[in-house]
């Protein structure tokens, strides 16, 4: 029930703010004027001015403002939330190529740990085997 209500009032609200409803009440604010202005009393011509013209035609003018404000704040919160979002989806993407590239550089890391160990390895070998070569006992011919 209460959503029903929510949407009728939207639309009343939506109605009484459009270029048509103004021009209504224009229309039926001004049927009026002649017979105020026929009375030649000026409190019936203020009263119609305040009472009729401004009360039917300012309200669905001013209706028609806040609907066009609404309208604008509305495009801009969905600009805003597009720009935010494809500017969140770049952010991790590039959080996830800078994952990637430190997973990247780990195993290079790695690979060059590994690759120092073998070689110092090996040259630990070799020396061992050039120093127990040279220290060997010549064999005199």
């Amino acid at each position: 029930m209460k959503q029903f209500v929510d949407t009728l009032i939207d639309k009343i609200i939506r109605a009484v703010g459009s270029g048509w409803c103004i021009l209504a009440f224009t229309i039926l604010a001004l049927v009026s004027l002649p017979g105020a202005i026929a009375s030649g009393n000026i409190v019936t011509i203020i009263s119609w001015v305040a009472q009729t013209f401004l009360q039917l035609v300012l309200l669905a003018v001013i209706q028609s403002g806040q609907n066009r404000q609404g309208d604008q704040t509305d495009h801009l919160i969905k600009e805003t939330h597009d720009t935010v979002m494809k500017e969140m989806n770049a952010i991790r993407q590039t959080q996830k190529t800078s994952a990637d590239e430190m997973r990247l550089m780990h195993q290079q890391q790695r690979s060059m740990r590994m690759q120092y160990r073998r070689r110092a390895k090996n040259l630990r070998t070799h020396r061992s085997i050039a120093t127990a070569a040279h220290s060997r006992p010549r064999q005199v011919r």
